[in-house]
């Protein structure tokens, strides 16, 4: 069988983790990151943080700019070629928090 990789040594198992309710729906929660290695590091350390200490389940989606970081944690749809949003999606937004975003204009 598959079995998780555990970062801490008094890590909550996968087993024991819960879910969120997010617009009424459980799921994960959602870490949107930028493509960049520092972005990814910390998303990573927070995604080790909420899982094995705070008993979340999360995933994380990859972006390559920041110009959509606010828009996904909106619940928005964008094209990953353009990086243009092209529409609201509504509930249930997958997408709750983000970190490094360095995009000034368009904020």
């Amino acid at each position: 069988g598959v079995h998780s990789r555990l970062c801490l040594p008094d890590a909550i198992p996968e087993f024991e983790r819960q879910n969120v309710a997010v617009d009424g729906i459980s799921m994960p929660i959602g870490i949107w990151s930028s493509s960049w290695d520092s972005a990814l590091i910390v998303s990573s350390i927070y995604q080790i943080l909420v899982q094995e200490k705070l008993g979340y389940n999360c995933s994380i989606s990859v972006g390559n700019s920041s110009k959509i970081q606010l828009w996904k944690v909106a619940g928005c749809e964008h094209d990953p070629v353009s990086n243009n949003i092209t529409g609201g999606r509504g509930a249930p937004r997958h997408q709750h928090v983000t970190f490094e975003f360095w995009h000034g204009a368009d904020a």
